[in-house]
């Protein structure tokens, strides 16, 4: 990619946070021309943005921070009271937008890495493995070179690389969706709204079938092969077992607290004294009885399946499968949740009411598909399955 071409992921509106801007300083206001001549918008803020501002940030490109605010003298230390600051305004992007994060500076770029290294445990960035903030200093910008830095950043950071190709497509799907709808007709939510309702659903059931139909439309419009190999890394010895299984969990299950309290579904997980149940009930099934207007969502009965940890991993698992081994009455879910291995006894079936198990056996996550269906496919099975008779052993040859 040329110094001049800007990469096709970065998209949207860049904020900028530098002191000197505004000052006549050559270098934020050459870096600002270089973004500005591409006909990206700039926001730009000379202190730090308010906590207020921060949610409102959505949809934003990337952030260019300046790592020394308010006149710093050029070759002494910063002190910690003053960076603090600027380490949780980072936090806050890492934990609210997860966008990327440009720190351009005067300053000793290998000093500001060992600054970031020491905040492991809230910003998480370590030299040598993939960041969501990328260190430069401005003088190495001068050449119109930023989008080639930025480029090149981008392609050799897998996270960021993914995300910023993801909304990409999620962008381009979303627009092109809704855009088809109001065209056919600007009125297409209350036509939903009137087939929902015409099934004599409740207003919380009805908002799901929206929302979901919006979701699998707009899923089905997403380009889903846009990724490039040589771009999402080679290597994963920097990895141990530990995160390697953390990274497994958290791409399966789906922990409460980020689930809406208002709905139950397929696949969630309730646990009382280190045992556990799946829901197995179809989701259309989830919902309060449509032929009652006073029935909640408290009086939807699900369908259990019991289960358990998984004791002897090395012996359940299949080196031929990659997976557990499955049994003819039981299905095993690997590293499901906080690290563990779990099994669900097909034998174990019970129909309790939501609300009569929320408060005694709490929900604790919701498993996802291809998990969730996998269990419930299993348990079709063994509930229809056909015995055999025994075929005698006269029957076969000695040979």
């Amino acid at each position: 990619m040329s110094d001049n071409q800007m990469h096709p992921l970065v998209n949207g509106i860049a904020v900028i946070i530098d002191d000197k801007i505004g000052t006549g300083d050559d270098l934020i206001d050459d870096l600002i021309d270089q973004i500005e001549r591409f006909g990206v918008p700039c926001l730009k803020y000379t202190e730090l943005p308010r906590h207020e501002e921060i949610s409102h940030y959505h949809g934003i490109s990337f952030v260019l921070l300046d790592w020394r605010l308010h006149d710093n003298i050029e070759g002494v230390s910063v002190p910690d009271s003053i960076l603090q600051p600027s380490i949780e305004f980072l936090c806050e992007i890492k934990e609210k937008l997860f966008v990327p994060v440009f720190i351009f500076t005067n300053e000793n770029v290998d000093t500001i890495e060992t600054k970031l290294a020491e905040t492991e445990e809230e910003l998480y960035y370590k030299d040598g493995r993939p960041n969501f903030i990328f260190v430069k200093s401005k003088s190495e910008l001068k050449d119109d070179s930023l989008f080639t830095k930025i480029s090149n950043w981008i392609n050799t950071t897998p996270p960021v690389y993914v995300l910023k190709t993801w909304e990409h497509q999620y962008r381009v799907a979303k627009g092109g969706l809704f855009a088809e709808l109001y065209t056919f007709n600007p009125s297409w939510v209350t036509v939903l709204k009137k087939c929902f309702k015409g099934d004599n659903l409740p207003m919380p059931a009805v908002s799901v079938e929206i929302m979901n139909l919006i979701k699998d439309n707009l899923f089905a419009r997403m380009r889903m092969t846009g990724l490039e190999e040589a771009n999402l890394g080679t290597e994963i010895n920097s990895f141990d077992r530990e995160q390697i299984r953390s990274i497994l969990e958290h791409s399966r299950f789906i922990e409460n607290d980020k689930l809406s309290a208002d709905e139950v579904r397929c696949g969630d997980v309730f646990s009382s004294e280190n045992k556990y149940f799946i829901n197995i009930r179809p989701d259309c099934d989830c919902i309060p009885d449509r032929n009652d207007p006073t029935s909640t969502i408290d009086d939807v009965k699900l369908y259990l399946l019991g289960g358990s940890i998984v004791n002897n991993e090395k012996k359940e698992y299949s080196k031929k499968l990659g997976q557990l081994s499955p049994q003819a009455t039981r299905e095993h879910v690997f590293c499901m949740y906080q690290n563990k291995s779990l099994f669900f006894d097909f034998k174990d079936f019970t129909i309790e009411e939501y609300g009569q198990i929320k408060s005694t056996k709490p929900r604790i996550g919701r498993l996802l598909p291809p998990f969730s269906t996998q269990i419930c496919t299993r348990y079709a099975q063994y509930l229809l399955r056909q015995g055999l008779p025994r075929i005698p052993p006269e029957a076969i040859s000695d040979e």
